[in-house]
């Protein structure tokens, strides 16, 4: 199997999503290395962004210097899971202005941020404007704890 940095040069989608699929993941360096090369103009593959995010890839100086050309790709702040990076991560693009009552994939991103009791994400998203609607807790709610 390729790294994710040679998935990215050759343009190959359905190894990276193998390669993100594995056991070990990718290690955080090889996540953010192909995070940067991915919104780089040059090889760049902007399809990889999302899968990257979820897999816990960080904004790195390079990649934030590149974030002009992922905005040409049709990407904005809010096509990322707000939910699926961590603290820093949702904290970053809440505060570059992201929505935090976008529906992500299946839930809100504050339902999302419920099934993880011991992370502060909830926290962030409801101090910067998250609706807290009936249904959110029930959404987050994991019937085995």
């Amino acid at each position: 199997m390729g790294t994710l940095e040679s998935v990215i040069e050759d343009h190959d989608i359905e190894l990276m999503k193998k390669i993100m699929r594995s056991t070990p993941l990718p290690s955080q360096r090889e996540l953010d290395t192909a995070l940067a090369l991915a919104v780089d103009p040059e090889p760049g593959l902007p399809e990889t962004i999302v899968p990257l995010f979820q897999g816990c890839a960080r904004i790195t100086k390079s990649v934030f210097e590149d974030a002009a050309s992922m905005l040409n790709y049709g990407w904005d702040i809010n096509s990322v899971e707000l939910a699926v990076g961590g603290e820093a991560h949702a904290k970053w693009v809440l505060d570059h202005g992201a929505d935090p009552n976008v529906i992500g994939k299946q839930a809100s991103p504050l339902a999302t941020a419920a099934l993880e009791p011991l992370s502060r994400v909830l926290d962030i998203l409801i101090s910067h404007g998250a609706d807290l609607d009936p249904y959110t807790l029930f959404q987050g709610y994991d019937p085995t704890w």
